[in-house]
């Protein structure tokens, strides 16, 4: 097994996933306040998926410099 700094794979892997998980939440949230009228307008689903990426853009660069670090 190859160590990473005092960190095995098994963990690096693990905490890509949590990542993972905490941007797809992030931004089903976020796009959900915009569709709760529904999503028979299309013009909604462009707003959600906006405002989804403006949550979770800033979000995903917090954890690649967090990674960095």
């Amino acid at each position: 097994m190859r160590e990473h700094r005092g960190v095995s794979r098994e963990e690096l892997q693990q905490s890509a996933l949590v990542a993972v998980a905490v941007l797809l939440v992030l931004g089903v949230v976020a796009a959900w306040s915009v569709l709760i009228p529904g999503v028979s307008a299309w013009e909604n689903v462009i707003a959600a998926v906006i405002g989804s990426l403006r949550l979770t853009g800033p979000v995903a660069a917090a954890f690649a410099g967090w990674l960095a670090v």
